[in-house]
């Protein structure tokens, strides 16, 4: 059966759909475009366009909600959402957003990521999501860990508050025995805050957290971002940072992760200082990036396969 695409009227159908499918996974405004060429084209094609969903204010909820509100079937983002991302002031309402995350209970990874305590403390959107791989969240509590599925493998919080709940962590672990990485986002503007005193805390918090992780952790991951254009206290702060002494952590699942464009950083890569592209799409939350990028775990996972193969004892053969 041929499919009419002009101007290749013969070209068989599934030979057609794998070409806009591609399309639509490489542009999203082409995506956009391709689902108003026709009804069999708009089936194949909604389902990229709502692949990943983000959510970063009252407007693009309400959007959202709308839509699942007129769609005649209501299973379509439960087969179609893989990633869902509500941050902001669209994590206000605790009641729209578990009416929103039950919608689409199909999803493998969820970013909750609101500065109101309450919205992610108060959520009960436990239940349907057995197939949750990737979550994030700012804060731990014994609310959420009361709700987290045990299929999560990917954990993605905030270092301000984390590294002081030591005891979350036994909890975390216990509940979510499968998980193999774990970042730990730290704001350059926090860091330069903690005295001395905090700061060496950071050594013993992370060195806690890896000495009750359960076999199966693979990446610790130190994160820094920047909420500031000021470039040189940035640098100023990264060059602190890599002079710290990490190398106290001697573990090769531990990564510290530097925003790329800061300068006169000296290189320790053998020490497990990794440069990286600072983004800002909501769906990076969850570990993903544009496609053709690396994302933040892939990239974690290489540089941890690079950095225990320099470790291996290289042998030569002899005469």
């Amino acid at each position: 059966m041929a499919f009419p695409l002009a101007p290749f009227p013969d070209l068989p159908v599934d030979i057609a759909r794998m070409l806009l499918e591609y399309a639509a996974y490489s542009s999203r405004a082409t995506a956009c475009a391709l689902v108003l060429v026709s009804r069999n084209v708009r089936a194949w094609i909604e389902p990229i366009l709502y692949r990943i969903i983000v959510l970063d204010n009252v407007r693009s909820r309400q959007s959202f909600e709308y839509a699942i509100q007129v769609r005649g079937d209501p299973s379509f983002f439960a087969n179609s959402v893989q990633t869902l991302v509500i941050k902001g002031d669209a994590a206000e309402s605790i009641e729209l957003m578990d009416r929103i995350v039950s919608s689409c209970n199909g999803i493998t990874a969820l970013a909750i990521w609101s500065l109101a305590r309450s919205a992610v403390a108060e959520t009960s959107i436990s239940a349907s999501l057995n197939g949750l791989q990737r979550f994030a969240t700012p804060r731990l509590s014994k609310a959420i860990l009361s709700w987290m599925p045990r299929t999560i493998t990917h954990l993605k919080t905030a270092c301000e508050e984390a590294w002081q709940q030591l005891d979350m962590w036994d909890r975390l672990f216990r509940r979510c025995p499968n998980i193999t990485h774990i970042m730990l986002d730290c704001d350059a503007n926090f860091w330069d805050w903690c005295n001395v005193f905090i700061k060496e805390d950071f050594i013993s918090a992370f060195q806690r957290i890896l000495s009750v992780a359960p076999a199966s952790l693979e990446v610790l991951v130190f994160g820094v971002f920047h909420s500031t254009t000021d470039w040189d206290a940035l640098c100023d702060f990264a060059i602190e940072l890599v002079a710290f002494e990490w190398k106290r952590i001697e573990d090769d699942r531990f990564f510290v992760f530097l925003p790329t464009g800061i300068r006169n950083v000296p290189d320790r890569e053998s020490k497990g200082i990794v440069r990286y592209a600072q983004g800002s799409e909501g769906h990076e939350l969850c570990g993903y990036r544009q496609e053709g990028q690396l994302g933040i775990w892939e990239l974690a996972d290489r540089h941890r396969s690079a950095f225990r193969e320099s470790k291996r004892p290289s042998y030569s053969s002899g005469t």
